[in-house]
Order: C-alpha cells, then sequence, then structure tokens
C-alpha cells in the first residue's frame, strides 16, 4: 500500500448514520481497484458544515455531491496494509484529518504517530498481561486432569 496513492471519490455521504451519528465519509478508489473510507468523524452543527466546506473547497466545487467521480490522492502516514486515511490531496493542496481536529478539538488532539505509539504499547501491555495468565494455566494444567484412556 503507497502511502500517497491515486484516487478516485466514488461515494459521499453526510449525515446521521445508523446510530444517529452526523458524520460525513468519502469512500476513496484506489488503483487496486479496492476501496477505503476518509473522514467518518463524529460531527455536530458546527463541525458538519465546516468539515463538508473544507472538502469542498479543496475539490473547487460548492456542493459535496459534486466531487464524486473526482481524481485526488490519499495519504497515509505509513504504508502498511489496512492505514487509515490521514488526508486527500488534490492539485497540490491538502486536507488533513488531524489539521482539522486540532482546529476544533485542540486539547483533545494527538498525533497520528502518538496515537499509534499509545496503541502499541497498549497491545503490548495486553500481550504481557496474556502470556502471565496463560502461564499461570500452564503451571495449573494438570490439577485436576482425569486421562479417560488411562482412568478406570
Amino acid at each position: 500500500m503507497k502511502q500517497r496513492e491515486s484516487a478516485k471519490v466514488q461515494e459521499v455521504f453526510y449525515g446521521k448514520e445508523d446510530h444517529g451519528i452526523l458524520t460525513c465519509s468519502l469512500m476513496l478508489g484506489s488503483e487496486g481497484n479496492s476501496m477505503q473510507g476518509f473522514g467518518n468523524l463524529a460531527l455536530d452543527e458546527e463541525t458538519g458544515p465546516a468539515f463538508v466546506s473544507s472538502i469542498c473547497e479543496l475539490f473547487k466545487v460548492n456542493k459535496l455531491g459534486k466531487i464524486k467521480g473526482k481524481s485526488c490522492f490519499a495519504l497515509r502516514c505509513w504504508p502498511d496494509w489496512n492505514t487509515s486515511i490521514e488526508g486527500i490531496e488534490v492539485d497540490g493542496s491538502r486536507f488533513l484529518l488531524t489539521q482539522f481536529r486540532r482546529k476544533f478539538w485542540p486539547n483533545d488532539t494527538k498525533t497520528v504517530l502518538k496515537t499509534k505509539k499509545e496503541s502499541i504499547l497498549k497491545e503490548i501491555a495486553w500481550a504481557k498481561r496474556r502470556v502471565t495468565e496463560l502461564e499461570m494455566e500452564m503451571a495449573q494444567v494438570t490439577n485436576g486432569y482425569i486421562d479417560w484412556e488411562t482412568e478406570k
């Protein structure tokens, strides 16, 4: 997976999703015929219109629906499979989710790198706990065991 990949806007959604949360998402189709969503933030009456306006400005259109079929670049921070799209680039201009979040939620917005590191550290802690649990289970595995092949 490329970190800067040519894509085309296949679908656009702005409204309340099935849990009643206002969101905006773009489905981007890439070279390999795969699709990946972009956006999907929980928005409100202030941030929703700002998000839509920013996307429209990036694509130089006056309505969100007019970006369907337009080309762009999907920007990812890592080349790994299934890495989230952090931004979209059109004609050298960029819209980045972290910048958008920082504008509205400056105290709650971490960098993508910091978020990834925290996620990895949580997974490591979980794996260590799980190893300890499994070692304790291994130490006790023969307690109460009956081998019915040899038991009469």
